[in-house]
Parts: structure tokens; C-alpha cells; sequence
């Protein structure tokens, strides 16, 4: 397939980038400056020119494509007003699209595989499934919109995968943490000890988006799972050992990674249980 990647090098999208080109598809990168387009050709990818901001500037290239991966998000204050008019032009593209079908031959849906997440399901002491209702964090919202904007649209192929916290393949620890414990030269965390993070590693995620890209069906969503609950505790020991860093932890208001990081963050204020995807 012919698959535009939004997002695509950043840490989560160059491994769907790698899994794709692997499997024998075409990927193309939206990038919006020469270092990420300078990426994208790294990655083995060709590039479009454009940003997620001013859709118009590059959408009707999607007739180019059999297929968008959207794993690209802003994280600021912004972020729901951008994701709202993104989808909105790529869902006017395909209502266009499905216009000018004239037979079953060229009848094929765009695919759409929207990035949710397990946030998007708030605390939770049992694992979400499909009948799970939404309880997004107000800051996250606009997500929950969006998935429910992309599975139920009529004139597209659309399907949502719902990662946990994602970590690289070496440490188990998703990389903010690692990033706070570097700045700040002590392990933090904004939830207490007992509460449980479920993971999911960067390759096996790549995977998951692969396979939904392939074999799912219309409508229908999936979670990205590779450890059901971590402790905060066994994450402060991974923490350590990839940093150096003393294995004391401080527990800190979530407030602090809001105002530090922004209001996206608070998603690492949620105990959650995931249960495990089967990965090949």
C-alpha cells in the first residue's frame, strides 16, 4: 500500500516507517522543515512537504495515497483545534473521493488508522475493552472526538489504536521519565508507588499499527499492550538503572509535569491496568 505517515519520524512513527518499508509498503512522511524531511529520507521514506496545522496546503495529495497513519500531535494548548481541522480536511478529501468512485474496481475507501490511547479511558482498575466508555482527562478530550469522528465516518476505511505508555525497546521506561530524572538529577514521579502504568514497547507497536494497516476492519479499534501494570516502583528501579540515578523516588503533584511540560501530562497521573496484545 501507498501510506502517508503524519508524524512519522518521530520516535513512535520511524519504527511504523521501518515495520512498513519492511512489509514491502510505500511511506511517505508529512514533514514540515528540511531536518525532518532530511529524516524521512534516513528512514528510507519519500517526503511531502506540509504540516498538520495548514492541511489545505497539502490534502488533495492524498489521492496519492491508499492509506494515512496519524500519529502526529502538537501537545500544546492548540492541539485539539489543529487535530479538528485536520480531520475535517482529510474527511471533506474523502467524501470527494468516494464522489468521483464510479466503479468497484476504483471503489476503494481511504484507510485512516487514528492514534488514540489508554489514557482515554481515565484510571481504571480493570483493563478497557471495546464496550469501555470513554473518561478522557478534559486536556485529552479532543482525542475521544476523534476517535469517535474517525470510526464512525462513512466515506472513510477508519480504525483507532489505543497505545499505552510507550517505551523503547532497552530501558521499559516511557522516555519522560527519563527525561525528567536527566533535568532534574533525581527520579520524580506524579502518582504514588503502588499505581500501575501499562506499557507497551516502541517495536511492538510498530507491529500492531502493521497489522491493523493490513488485516482490520472498518470501524473497529485496538490496544497497544505489552505489560498489563507496571508498578511505579519496578519503573523508579528501570529508571535508575538506565540513568545512574539513585533508586529513591520523589513523588510529586502532577501539577509540577503540567507546568513543566504542559496540560497533555496529566495523563501520568492515571492508574491503569491494560491487557496484553499478542505480538508475533
Amino acid at each position: 500500500m501507498r501510506v502517508l505517515i503524519l508524524g512519522g519520524t518521530g520516535s513512535v512513527g520511524s519504527a511504523v516507517v521501518g515495520e512498513l518499508l519492511t512489509r514491502g509498503h510505500a511511506a511517505t512522511i508529512l514533514c514540515r522543515s528540511d531536518s525532518s524531511a532530511d529524516r524521512a529520507r534516513e528512514l528510507g521514506a519519500a517526503v511531502l512537504h506540509g504540516s498538520i496545522s495548514t492541511p489545505a496546503d497539502w490534502v488533495e495529495r492524498l489521492s496519492e495515497a491508499d492509506a494515512v497513519i496519524h500519529l502526529a500531535t502538537g501537545f500544546g494548548p492548540d492541539a485539539g483545534d489543529v487535530d479538528r481541522s485536520l480531520l475535517n480536511a482529510i474527511f471533506a478529501h474523502a467524501a470527494s473521493r468516494t464522489a468521483a468512485q464510479t466503479s468497484e474496481a476504483s471503489g476503494d475507501k481511504l484507510r485512516l488508522i487514528y492514534t488514540g490511547g489508554l489514557w482515554l479511558f481515565g484510571s481504571c482498575s480493570a483493563a478497557p475493552d471495546s464496550r469501555t466508555p470513554y473518561n478522557a482527562p478534559s486536556s485529552w478530550q479532543w482525542a475521544t472526538d476523534g476517535c469517535l469522528r474517525v470510526l464512525s465516518h462513512p466515506d472513510l476505511y477508519g480504525m483507532v489504536i489505543h497505545p499505552a505508555n510507550v517505551t523503547d525497546e532497552e530501558s521499559g521506561v516511557p522516555p519522560l521519565l527519563l527525561t525528567d530524572a536527566s533535568a532534574s538529577g533525581r527520579i520524580r514521579i506524579p502518582i504514588p508507588e503502588e499505581a500501575t502504568w501499562p506499557l507497551v514497547r516502541r517495536d511492538h507497536l510498530a507491529r500492531l499499527y502493521a497489522e491493523v494497516l493490513e488485516h482490520a476492519q472498518a470501524g473497529t479499534a485496538y490496544f497497544g499492550v505489552s505489560e498489563a501494570a507496571v508498578p511505579q516502583a519496578e519503573l523508579v528501579r528501570r529508571t535508575a538503572r538506565a540513568t545512574g540515578l539513585p533508586p529513591e523516588v520523589a513523588v510529586v503533584p502532577i501539577a509540577v509535569w503540567q507546568t513543566q511540560y504542559g496540560e497533555w501530562s496529566i495523563g501520568y497521573s492515571l492508574s491503569q491496568k491494560g491487557t496484553p496484545t499478542a505480538h508475533s
